[in-house]
């Protein structure tokens, strides 16, 4: 499981929320087990995909792999600009 905050499935004021599984919230990370991913996203309890297994979820999204590669370079890129507001 991870430590880091998870993404949530809340929209901002005043959207509808948005129906899970959706490439704009879809969060995974790599654990590997074939076929499973551990689920980011906060509260996903109407994702067909998602499978409640202990404190969190897993994810058998057939595109997981995808998810995760994109997962990762979000990640990349919220790590380079944090790194550049530290700097200033």
């Amino acid at each position: 499981m991870t430590t880091e905050p998870n993404v949530t499935t809340e929209p901002p004021t005043g959207r509808q929320p948005r129906t899970l599984p959706d490439v704009q919230i879809c969060r995974v990370r790599d654990i590997g087990i074939t076929d499973f991913a551990d689920c980011l996203v906060q509260n996903p309890f109407e994702c067909k995909y998602a499978l409640s297994f202990g404190n969190g979820f897993l994810c058998q999204h057939p595109d997981w792999k995808e998810i995760c590669q994109k997962t990762r370079a979000r990640e990349q890129e919220d790590s380079a600009m944090r790194h550049v507001l530290r700097s200033h």
